[in-house]
């Protein structure tokens, strides 16, 4: 990680080019050949790793092969990146798998209820949100992180 770290102190791609991938990565997510892809499974790991391929074939274009990884990131990130941009807040709107995003911060502060909603363990096995909550274990601070990602 510190290596990482050292390489995204700098930025590789400007603005321009990551408006540039972006644009470019919007096009190809519906072109016949990605439709394809994307038709061939119906798993989530697949169609991330279809999407994934499509930006790194992209950012060939663009950067070594070696940055590579650190390129996808910071076009991964841009929307965080760029969050106060109103250039590029205009710009994310009208990309395809943006338009219809309706993520956000959300609006759930530190002692609001939460519903009781069942989990999955990374064992396989199953427990419900409760049997986390400090009710059952007082000394043991929750800290919920939720999210979507297609």
């Amino acid at each position: 990680h510190h290596h990482y770290a050292s390489i995204m102190s700098q930025r590789i791609l400007t603005k321009e080019q990551i408006i540039y991938i972006l644009k470019r990565c919007d096009d190809l997510r519906l072109s016949p050949s990605i439709q394809k892809q994307l038709s061939e499974k119906d798993e989530m790991q697949w169609a991330f790793d279809v999407t994934e391929n499509m930006y790194k074939d992209v950012l060939l274009e663009i950067c070594a092969p070696s940055l590579v990884d650190a390129a996808l990131w910071e076009v991964f990130s841009a929307r965080h990146t760029y969050m106060h941009d109103k250039e590029m807040q205009s710009f994310f709107a009208d990309l395809l798998h943006v338009k219809y995003d309706f993520t956000g911060p959300g609006n759930i502060e530190e002692g609001d209820e939460m519903v009781d909603v069942p989990l999955n363990k990374l064992d396989g096995s199953s427990c419900r949100l409760s049997d986390f909550m400090p009710s059952s274990q007082p000394l043991r601070p929750l800290v919920v992180l939720a999210g979507s990602w297609t």
